[in-house]
């Protein structure tokens, strides 16, 4: 039993929403860790001031503690410019993932519509199909334009070996050197000139080649094909007229049973869904924009990382934080071991915090990367109608598998969509396409542009463009699926 296209979808857009929840997570917890972080620091501060007041001099402890406190006020600001660049992206990918939220609300009720309308235009292409096909005048015409075919492809055929045929005899004829002067000085027609001498010479000349037998089968051999296309061509024109008069009595029924309406109607929902689908596409590419300044802003050697480094590295050439804490730790008081202590305990936490940032960034880079791919998947199914209901796949396809291997390392993103675009299949359509009037004013293309026109009979397509017959060649861009 095959598995329909919606439900492949559901289930890529229920991996999608796990994937958005564990980077919301992640997203918050890397945060969290560099408050911590943030407040950490503030307190060693705060003990290395308090420090340098009881054991240093007066002006040595008030430099160290206002260095401190200028050093570390530095730092914050560049710290803060990353905070707010990072509060800035988190912001703008919110905003991204709301607007992506509303165009997929939006897109969802369109393919609904879409779906309703193209089952309407296909209810309407029967009753449709039903009276053209029964007419007396148009069963004629499609019989005549039929008949019309066959001469047309008989004078191709024609045509093309008469080419063969000149292409192959004309040399043989140019290679009698006598007959080639003979025809190069126009002998024999009224373009012909020569003095008295000359034109006995030449009759000798003419009767010597049997020219004037020569001369009319080489005559007939270059001229026949002009002759087959000027027949073709009136044939063509016969067929354009009948073309015309089938065109005229399918629009007249079509309008009589409101499915050129319809089709119009069809194919405005269409250009809307193809404009959401542009708008998602926008949407997805800006969200990978700010996810990967994001990923940046992260990393160990971001601008921000290297500014602060320097500023702290030229505080810290000197000894006298580290000699403050021997000095501490050779004094008395029991306060100032734990002072020391803690200021350890804090070093200690601060490196604990600083890998598991590392590693929640770096899970956090790894979420963004599936997030990205997942969302171009789900808005590649829908661009193609995947999910559409004549959207199918066999039983052998199993999402859940690629998805499982994507995740263990398996297989790409370009490995699941390859698979999907394989095993798609869209179930045909009762209907089919007229095989005639698509050679005068067709404007149906191979792909999957839009169409505003209908089919009838059996065949490619009807004149005003072939479009609701048929599953993988014309039809809509957003509902060739539908």
């Amino acid at each position: 039993m095959s598995i329909s296209g919606s439900r492949v979808y559901s289930t890529l857009k229920d991996k999608l929403s796990s994937i958005e929840g564990e980077y919301t997570n992640i997203s918050s917890r890397v945060n969290k860790i560099e408050s911590e972080i943030d407040g950490l620091g503030n307190e060693r501060e705060s003990i290395y001031g308090d420090l340098a007041i009881f054991y240093l001099p007066e002006l040595e402890a008030d430099s160290i503690k206002n260095t401190l406190k200028e050093v570390r006020e530095n730092v914050q600001k560049i710290f803060a410019k990353k905070q707010e660049r990072r509060s800035e992206l988190e912001n703008l990918l919110d905003q991204s993932k709301q607007e992506k939220s509303e165009l997929d609300k939006k897109l969802g009720e369109t393919t609904k519509f879409l779906e309703e309308k193209a089952s309407q235009r296909d209810s309407l292409a029967k009753e449709v199909n039903k009276e053209i096909k029964s007419g007396e005048k148009y069963i004629s015409l499609i019989s005549n334009l039929k008949t019309i075919d066959d001469q047309i492809a008989q004078n191709k055929n024609r045509m093309d070996q008469a080419n063969e045929d000149v292409k192959v005899k004309t040399p043989d004829y140019r290679r009698n050197n006598l007959f080639s002067y003979l025809l190069d000085r126009k002998y024999g027609t009224n373009q012909y000139s020569a003095n008295t001498l000359s034109a006995k010479l030449d009759k000798w000349v003419a009767r010597v080649t049997n020219f004037d037998v020569n001369k009319s089968n080489y005559d007939q051999l270059v001229s026949f094909p002009k002759m087959l296309e000027e027949d073709l061509d009136k044939i063509t024109s016969q067929k354009e007229k009948l073309s015309k008069a089938v065109s005229k009595i399918e629009e007249d029924v079509s309008d009589k049973y409101g499915l050129t309406k319809t089709l119009n109607e069809f194919e405005s929902i269409a250009k809307k869904r193809d404009k959401l689908h542009g708008a998602i596409e926008t949407n997805l590419n800006k969200s990978k924009e700010y996810s990967t300044d994001l990923k940046n802003l992260d990393q160990e050697k971001d601008e921000y990382h290297l500014e602060a480094i320097t500023k702290l590295k030229s505080y810290l050439k000197g000894t006298t934080l580290s000699d403050l804490k021997d000095i501490a730790r050779k004094s008395d008081p029991s306060n100032d071991d734990k002072c020391v202590s803690r200021m350890e305990e804090i070093d200690l936490n601060i490196r604990e915090l600083k890998d598991k940032s590392k590693e929640a960034i770096k899970e956090r880079d790894k979420l963004n990367d599936q997030l990205n791919d997942f969302k171009k998947l789900v808005n590649d199914f829908s661009r193609k109608d995947y999910e559409s209901s004549r959207s199918y796949f066999p039983s052998s396809f199993n999402i859940d598998d690629y998805m499982i291997g994507y995740l263990a390392g398996r297989y790409s993103s370009r490995d699941i969509w390859n698979s999907i675009d394989n095993e798609q299949k869209f179930k045909p359509r009762e209907e089919s396409h007229s095989s005639y009037s698509s050679s005068s004013s067709s404007s149906s293309s191979s792909s999957s542009s839009h169409s505003s026109g209908f089919g009838f009979g059996g065949g490619s397509s009807f004149s005003s463009g072939g479009g609701f017959g048929g599953g993988g060649g014309g039809g809509f861009s957003s509902g060739k699926g539908f």
